[in-house]
């Protein structure tokens, strides 16, 4: 193996090992020298890949923000039915919990760590831009006649948004091994789409 690559290796175990210690114990409770610890090496050594701990966190949340936007315009360009797009816009999110556990549970559990950092301002535009894509899943469904007529739009969507999320959350905690994304996916559209037409 090259030197190049044991590098690239290396910082792809680096950034694993943070990821999960920051869902387990919080982005704030974890230091460099924590991860350095649990990675094998000297946390000072750890500057070499990453010039401070924010830089992993960015990292993480990067990969897994491009991956759920590619997701999500896959979900939305299969068909022009809303009740179809809202379930594969379901299953597309629980595929990015699959895909990124860690991400998952640190974005939902640092919240307020996140929100304060300017670097991380993408995270909000990004959920913006994400709840769009629900609510115009919502808009287009109460105008062709799939969705009820009396919905709110901005409401409902944001609703359903947090469910989504949660019990995403919730799944990757607890239930991930028992159940796997197509039920949950499945389960969950079934419930939030009889609100939706019912």
């Amino acid at each position: 193996m090259s030197a190049t690559a044991a590098g690239s290796d290396r910082r792809a175990e680096i950034i694993a090992t943070g990821a999960r210690l920051f869902a387990e114990r919080g982005i704030a409770h974890t230091s460099i020298r924590d991860i350095g610890d649990a990675a094998g090496i000297l946390g000072g050594s750890l500057y070499h890949h990453f010039r401070s701990k924010d830089d992993l966190v960015d990292l993480i949340h990067r990969g897994s923000t491009s991956a759920l936007d590619q997701l999500y315009r896959d979900a939305l360009s299969g068909t022009d039915n809303a009740a179809e797009q809202f379930v594969a816009m379901v299953h597309a999110s629980f595929e990015m919990f699959d895909r990124y556990p860690e991400a998952t549970v640190i974005y939902m559990n640092d919240r307020q760590y996140l929100a304060a950092r300017p670097r991380f301002d993408y995270l909000r535009t990004a959920e913006e831009r994400h709840h769009k894509l629900w609510r115009s899943v919502v808009v287009r469904g109460v105008r062709s006649g799939v969705f009820r007529p009396d919905l709110d739009a901005e409401l409902t969507s944001r609703l359903v948004q947090d469910a989504v999320w949660i019990t995403g959350r919730r799944w990757v905690r607890t239930s991930r091994a028992r159940r796997s994304i197509d039920e949950l996916a499945g389960a969950t559209s079934k419930i939030l789409l009889g609100g939706l037409t019912g």
